[in-house]
């Protein structure tokens, strides 16, 4: 199995080479041969919630039986932007477990750093078309979550309340 971005279909029955004439006929039957098409692969990740993505990654490793040394092979072709820059910092290190954590101390949201993106990105996001408003008021909750760990709930909704109608707003406008 690899991963690939086209999804996982049902096993396809793909016809082989024809066989030279010499040799002795082979039945019908032991003709066909099966391909399995791979799982899906997370996007590629350059910036935001890591460990949510890393997650994504862990099932499509289950997946495929990858060991932690096929992960830490792996791993660095699914980055990009500031995660393979912060791979790069630690690309020495040689144990998968060990490199996850370092790379998840980078994205981690009890930084300044982390919390300051997060509120970026909270007060850029919008409804993307076709989006939908569960998906939607999920994001925007882990944004607020980040940017804010330890929010009194009361603050917290007011925070979600305000990016939402902000949001329906904008909308309404175009």
């Amino acid at each position: 199995w690899l991963c690939s971005r086209e999804g996982m279909d049902e096993v396809e029955q793909v016809e082989p080479a024809p066989q030279p004439q010499a040799q002795a006929p082979v039945p019908a039957a032991a003709q066909q041969v099966f391909v399995a098409r791979a799982p899906q692969l997370p996007e590629v990740f350059g910036d935001g919630d890591f460990e949510r993505w890393l997650r994504k990654f862990a099932i499509c490793a289950r997946a495929n039986r990858w060991d932690d040394d096929e992960k830490l092979l792996r791993l660095p072709l699914l980055l990009k932007d500031r995660a393979f820059a912060v791979y790069e910092r630690h690309a020495a290190i040689d144990d998968y477990e060990n490199l996850v954590d370092a790379i998840k101390g980078s994205f981690a949201p009890d930084t300044e750093e982390a919390r300051r993106l997060a509120r970026r990105q909270l007060q850029d996001r919008r409804l993307q078309p076709g989006e939908d408003l569960e998906v939607y008021l999920r994001a925007l909750e882990r944004l607020v979550d980040r940017s804010s760990p330890g929010l009194p709930a009361e603050l917290r909704s007011r925070q979600l309340v305000d990016h939402f109608v902000d949001c329906r707003l904008s909308l309404a406008a175009v």
